[in-house]
């Protein structure tokens, strides 16, 4: 029991980590940074993730488990977890490529600062991570 103890402890910590990286990233300070909109999303995904964690524990420990309520919700439940997971990972690169384009100065890549194009490469990655785990 000791290993999922700690697995509940980190997915608590990561939850308060992640929850507070939100919070510091919202300020109006970090408005003009071109992959806070990117961070955010990918921390509301990790904490999606960490909270999901937290089922897992109840059923070690306690037996009790939501999957167990209906199919639906079993694989719902899954379907969301893999979701969330490939979304934070796509996030991860598209900050990376954002800190390329921005790093080497490419004067002709401008449109990926404006808000509307990072709305869409979120919902663009939504679409994409919903539809490979159909």
């Amino acid at each position: 029991y000791i290993s999922v103890w700690l697995q509940m402890i980190v997915s608590i910590l990561g939850i308060i980590g992640s929850t507070i990286t939100f919070l510091v990233f919202s300020r109006k300070r970090f408005e003009e940074c071109t992959f806070i909109l990117y961070f955010k999303t990918m921390m509301i995904c990790d904490i999606y993730y960490l909270i999901n964690s937290i089922p897992l524990f109840l059923w070690i420990i306690f037996d009790y488990s939501l999957k167990n309520k209906s199919e639906f919700v079993c694989k719902f439940y899954d379907y969301l977890f893999y979701v969330s997971v490939s979304v934070s990972i796509w996030l991860l690169c598209v900050i990376l490529l954002d800190r390329l384009i921005t790093i080497s100065s490419i004067k002709r890549f401008t449109f990926y600062k404006k808000k509307k194009f990072q709305i869409a490469v979120i919902f663009l990655l939504f679409i994409y991570s919903s539809l490979l785990y159909i």
